[in-house]
């Protein structure tokens, strides 16, 4: 079981640590060519992108989801159809809202109209980029991970080429940022499809539609609650404290990003799909199983992820800085990556747990959770923001994403009781905290030595306090989390040497 999961964790992981290469290596290139405001103008411009892709789906995917593994061949077919075609609609509708208007809400965003024409591309974009996630999808689906890491890594590689291209070679900035992406997702949404028109069937069924829709309008409202959560926060700061400290504080995301590629979109890749093809047949003892293994194997992986990207943001800046010619400005970064990053790693967990919510078709309590959380985010962000600035911001997320875990651990527990180690838990998060303050403490001129000892020092705290204190693991789980370890190491070095 965990074997066969472990192979597919591991091929979506080959490709999300290649992307996630990718990214890194246009970020020295981003802070030596762009200034911190225009860093912040791309970045709202990829906040507003983001919510009219949530929108324009009206939580379509999730719903085909649930219903994938329960009907039969030819209705799966028809059922991608139907959402394809509901995708299509909402992107069109997308397209022409922000087209026709795109002078009136560079206005409403910036106060000038200078950025009709970024929002025009940005309306190319949210109409090619819904349409783009089904074959990504059907991938999954359909356990095609080998198309699904071959796709994504030629969409990152055309990607990063006409990066390179439009904002270095041509020196287009915010435009040619954009202008990058809207060719890259139509080429590729071209070349994807041939791979996937045998697992579609052109379909405008109703029914199909109102069941889809039935289940993943839910996940709209929460999705809309996590964009609030996740993204709001960009908009108050630009009005409190302007778009050149947006542009410092989305750089604090961007370094906090390899938590997402790394774990936590691998791990939403692969889980649902398996999950809920485990769960049929099977005993609740054996599901419940599964679940508290899952958090628990999980909670400690993300824990260290998040030391390395914690504690080696600040050496990393310093090494853009030293070595790439980037801009001092942005080295104010470095002190908020480690709050940043909590979040991803708190949802993470949250999402695991929430699970039991989705098993009992009570997905509901889910999306209510993370509204109040998004509510107290906006509310505390209004108070901390115009005071503290983008510290304001990320200390108040990563606060809400807290409140949100603790929502739904109470509500999924009553409705699905699983035996999570709570005590054991609550230490691992002690020690990470531990772990981290010791790690942030060393600092030496020589950044190369200085990051490596203080990942050293880090995790090494970290992982010996969670083996010998946290009595977290029993020997037998300890054992076969050294067997799982193992295993991914061989697998992932496989993986890179099957692929490069």
């Amino acid at each position: 079981m965990f074997a066969r999961a472990l192979r597919q964790f591991s091929t979506y992981g080959v490709g999300s640590i290649s992307q996630s290469a990718l990214r890194f290596i246009l970020v020295p290139v981003y802070l030596s060519f762009l200034e911190p405001s225009e860093f912040g103008v791309i970045s709202l411009l990829l906040v507003v992108a983001s919510i009219v892709t949530i929108v324009a789906g009206a939580g379509a995917l999730s719903g085909l989801h649930r219903l994938y593994y329960e009907v039969d061949v030819d209705e799966k077919r028809r059922l991608v159809g139907t959402t394809w075609s509901w995708y299509l609609l909402g992107s069109a509708f997308a397209w022409t809202l922000m087209w026709f208007n795109s002078s009136g809400f560079s206005r409403l965003l910036y106060g000038t109209g200078a950025y009709a024409y970024p929002l025009r591309l940005v309306a190319i974009s949210c109409f090619l980029d819904p349409l783009q996630l089904m074959p990504f999808e059907v991938f999954r689906l359909e356990r095609k991970a080998v198309h699904y890491v071959v796709f994504s890594l030629a969409k990152f590689a055309l990607d990063f080429v006409l990066k390179l291209l439009f904002i270095v070679g041509m020196s287009r900035g915010i435009s040619g940022y954009l202008e990058s992406g809207v060719i890259t997702s139509g080429v590729i949404l071209l070349l994807m499809y041939p791979f996937v028109r045998r697992f579609v069937t052109v379909s405008r069924s109703f029914p199909n539609l109102r069941s889809v829709l039935r289940l993943g309008l839910p996940f709209v409202f929460s999705a809309l609650s996590v964009w609030i959560l996740t993204w709001s926060d960009r908009f108050i700061l630009n009005y409190f404290s302007g778009q050149e400290s947006v542009g410092i504080y989305s750089l604090a995301h961007t370094l906090a990003r390899p938590f997402d590629v790394i774990l936590y979109y691998p791990l939403t890749l692969l889980w649902f799909p398996f999950f809920f093809s485990f769960v049929v047949g099977r005993e609740p003892d054996e599901v419940k199983s599964l679940l508290r293994k899952a958090v628990t194997y999980y909670t400690i992986a993300g824990c260290s992820l998040y030391l390395v990207i914690g504690l080696g943001s600040n050496d990393l800046l310093r090494i853009f800085n030293l070595f790439f010619g980037a801009k001092q400005e942005y080295l104010q970064a470095s002190g908020l990556v480690g709050l940043v990053a909590l979040a991803p790693l708190l949802y993470s967990v949250t999402g695991l747990i929430g699970t039991s919510l989705f098993l009992v078709k009570k997905p509901e309590y889910g999306a209510l959770g993370v509204t109040v959380a998004a509510v107290l985010n906006v509310g505390l962000d209004l108070v901390f923001i115009p005071k503290y600035g983008g510290f304001g911001a990320a200390a108040t997320t990563a606060f809400a994403y807290t409140v949100y875990l603790g929502l739904v651990y109470t509500w999924s527990q009553r409705r699905y009781y699983v035996n999570y180690n709570v005590a054991g838990l609550a230490k691992i998060f002690l020690f990470l905290g531990a772990a981290f303050a010791i790690g942030s403490w060393i600092e030496l001129r020589n950044v190369w030595i200085s990051v490596l000892l203080r990942l050293g020092v880090g995790i090494g705290v970290f992982w010996l306090s969670v083996w010998f204190l946290a009595a977290v693991l029993a020997e037998g789980e300890k054992r076969e989390f050294v067997s799982i370890a193992r295993n991914a190491m061989k697998t992932f070095t496989q993986g890179f040497q099957r692929w490069f």
